[in-house]
């Protein structure tokens, strides 16, 4: 399936989807958020991807630049253990296109979230976006 999306937030809130990014409008009204103001993030994902390569992440996140073409997106209190974490998937990436497994250009994206349980295990999901 390919798809446009658009996602709306509160203000303190940032979107990620497994897509290409196309603008962030600010200047939205969010009735229930604290503050009334709020984002729509548009996103598109013009390559046919199966359902469940799918992927939204929405919440406080930040992100780090681990190469010119890779970015990881976390929790502010952990994403600088996990960009080094990411740090060689740039290697990873060239084999993978050595192997005509990747379109040549493209951002990927990467977002680490924790899951709600004891043991505590993080969840990745990269897309090329």
């Amino acid at each position: 399936m390919t798809y446009d999306a658009r996602v709306t937030v509160p203000s303190w809130a940032t979107a990620i989807m497994s897509a290409l990014s196309k603008d962030v409008d600010t200047a939205v009204t969010v009735k229930d958020s604290d503050d009334g103001r709020g984002k729509v993030y548009k996103f598109n994902q013009p390559v046919p991807i199966p359902s469940y390569l799918f992927a939204l992440a929405v919440g406080e996140l930040d992100s780090r630049d681990v190469s010119p073409r890779c970015r990881v997106w976390s929790k502010p209190s952990v994403v600088n253990a996990i960009a080094f974490e990411f740090s060689q998937v740039e290697h990873f990436l060239k084999a993978a296109e050595e192997l005509n497994c990747l379109i040549n250009g493209r951002v990927t994206t990467c977002c680490a979230c924790r899951r709600p349980s004891r043991t505590a295990r993080w969840r990745t999901r990269a897309s090329p976006s």
